[in-house]
């Protein structure tokens, strides 16, 4: 597989005066087995006082399928894809949307070590929400049960919640 990334790039803005910063970054991606893909992601980050820092990011991905790909409706209803065919999902065409959040608290030693080892130490407390939309592979004239009759795919609205505690120290 050769692929070609098309556009990377951040852009990334400190506010000196709001001790903030803002970030964005876009990315597109196409290689050979016609997989095309982008995303975009937007995010702020502020300190509160000096040793808090909040994070609140948001991104959007969006990808095609493979040309080799057929979804498990199409094995179910139309046997065997032939050769040079997969239904791995990494290869399926997808669009997703994370929001979320990351709290760090920031412990600096200074003279005296933190916990008596450390110069600094991070708290982190990060929480993510997943929106995942599972797209059709095929056309729907070729999927006459449409993609909603599939059966590995729920009809949540939210699709993942994810929370992340972490413990950092430097030395």
């Amino acid at each position: 597989m050769l692929g070609l990334l098309l556009l990377e790039r951040p852009f990334p803005r400190h506010f000196g005066s709001l001790h903030g910063a803002a970030h964005f970054a876009a990315r597109f991606y196409d290689d050979t087995w016609g997989v095309v893909g982008g995303d975009v992601e937007l995010a702020y980050s502020q300190y509160i006082g000096q040793s808090l820092l909040l994070r609140v990011h948001a991104r959007v991905y969006q990808q095609s399928a493979a040309t080799f790909f057929k979804d498990a409706f199409f094995y179910e209803t139309e046997s065997t894809a032939g050769e040079y065919f997969t239904g791995d999902r990494e290869l399926s065409p997808v669009r997703n949307a994370i929001i979320g959040g990351k709290l760090t608290v920031i412990t600096v030693g200074g003279d005296r070590p933190v916990w008596g080892l450390f110069d600094k130490l991070q708290f982190n407390v990060k929480g993510d929400i997943l929106f995942l939309d599972r797209l059709p592979a095929n056309s729907l004239a070729d999927n006459q049960m449409g993609i909603d009759k599939q059966f590995l795919y729920g009809n949540s609205f939210l699709d993942a919640v994810i929370l992340q505690l972490a413990l950092q120290g430097n030395y």
